[in-house]
């Protein structure tokens, strides 16, 4: 019940159903792991991190709870916090969601060709830590980070080739709105503004009733209207 509530952009209601199974079952790690996740969206981090602290008694160097904390450093901007988890990384990632986190604690700190190496390894090595469909947020995130060290023309040629991509059967593993959103941000890196807020547009159609994949698209809205400076847009989106 919980998730359908998070699903439906009811958070209140979420927290508390997802508090009273944890009252039931006190040492559940999910349940522990869940409360946490729903904190992190409400930016609520010294919460998040306690409610993480306590997964991490029952599961002690999970990946994924160690990533969600160094989420919730970086989300507080304590980024010498955040680094301290990064420098000291799990022995076993298997859904490189850790290596996710460093890749960000690489842009926040400016560290941007520290994050497109770690991209571009993992996608030639076969391993995405963003998504199931291979390859797709990895590419994306190496542009921004390209664009954030001023190389545009580098940023517009990977763009370009995530176009590509997808044009391709496989990316349908991403799910249609997923695909639009990726087209538009692809789009807006190329210059090709009216075509990508048109394609972000389609993404929030598509799911309309999600309300926390709704706010994503609205996020890359306000981020695609930045780009061509368009900060009263922006803001407003």
């Amino acid at each position: 019940m919980a998730l359908v509530e998070r699903r439906q952009g009811d958070m209140p209601a979420a927290l508390a159903h997802i508090a009273q199974a944890e009252q039931l079952d006190p040492r559940n790690p999910q349940y522990i792991q869940v409360k946490s996740e729903f904190l992190l969206a409400l930016r609520r981090f010294p919460e998040a991190r306690a409610a993480i602290d306590r997964s991490l008694e029952l599961q002690p160097g999970d990946s994924t709870l160690l990533a969600a904390k160094i989420t919730s450093f970086q989300g507080e901007g304590d980024l010498p916090a955040a680094q301290r988890l990064v420098d000291a990384p799990p022995a076993d990632d298997p859904e490189d969601w850790f290596r996710a986190a460093r890749i960000t604690q690489d842009w926040w700190t400016g560290r941007f060709d520290d994050a497109i190496a770690s991209c571009r390894a993992l996608i030639q090595a076969g391993r995405n830590p963003f998504s199931p469909a291979l390859g797709f947020d990895c590419q994306f995130t190496t542009a921004i980070a390209q664009r954030l060290k001023g190389d545009a023309a580098g940023a517009a040629a990977t763009c370009e080739a995530l176009l590509k991509r997808l044009d391709r059967p496989d990316s349908s593993a991403l799910g249609a709105s997923s695909q639009a959103a990726y087209r538009g941000l692809a789009k807006a890196c190329v210059g090709r503004k009216a075509q990508a807020l048109q394609d972000l547009q389609t993404a929030i159609e598509i799911e309309q009733g999600d309300s926390r994949n709704v706010q994503g698209f609205m996020v890359s809205i306000a981020m695609v209207h930045a780009q061509f400076g368009e900060v009263d847009a922006a803001v407003a989106s």
